[in-house]
């Protein structure tokens, strides 16, 4: 009996797609009705049912995959263009921004720069982290500098000289 690969695959193809029903049917059941009636919405291209719920998979359509929802979830870091689609775990039981937060010991954090810093507590002046009671972020150098007398200067066309702000000759 000669097998060809195509039959293989539409023998997985099938197999894969009656056991991701069973399985979704089976939730179903958990949660009564209404989760079986949204389960036979699902497009097992893109989706998955997780304890009732349609879910999205993680990947380009095709080759999405399935995750748990309760503990991960699915990230595009890139352009829609060219995605590179990652399964993350939860922080604390929470999704984050990878772009522009970390996770550390089931805390979020923001990034500045390539540190982790907690905004109620510091500031990020273009990748720097500084403490804005003693210090300022100048929009025009991008250089984080002492305030003087307490008051933010230009820094570059004016200077501080004993707590007092003095302009630059």
């Amino acid at each position: 009996m000669k097998i060809t690969f195509a039959k293989l695959t539409i023998a997985a193809t099938i197999g894969l797609a009656l056991s991701l029903t069973l399985s979704c049917k089976e939730e179903s059941k958990q949660d009564g009705k209404q989760a079986t009636a949204k389960c036979k919405e699902l497009n097992h291209e893109t989706q998955f049912c997780f304890k009732g719920k349609i879910y999205e998979k993680c990947g380009e359509e095709g080759f999405g995959v399935e995750y748990n929802p309760e503990t991960q979830f699915c990230v595009c870091e890139g352009s829609a263009a060219r995605c590179n689609y990652m399964i993350l775990d939860k922080c604390g039981g929470k999704e984050y921004n990878t772009e522009i937060e970390s996770c550390s010991d089931g805390q979020i954090y923001s990034i500045c720069g390539d540190k982790n810093y907690k905004p109620s507590e510091e500031d990020c002046c273009y990748g720097t982290i500084y403490n804005s009671s003693t210090q300022f972020c100048s929009d025009i150098s991008f250089d984080v500098a002492d305030l003087c007398g307490g008051k933010k200067y230009n820094l570059e066309t004016q200077f501080c000289d004993n707590g007092e702000v003095k302009n630059s000759q």
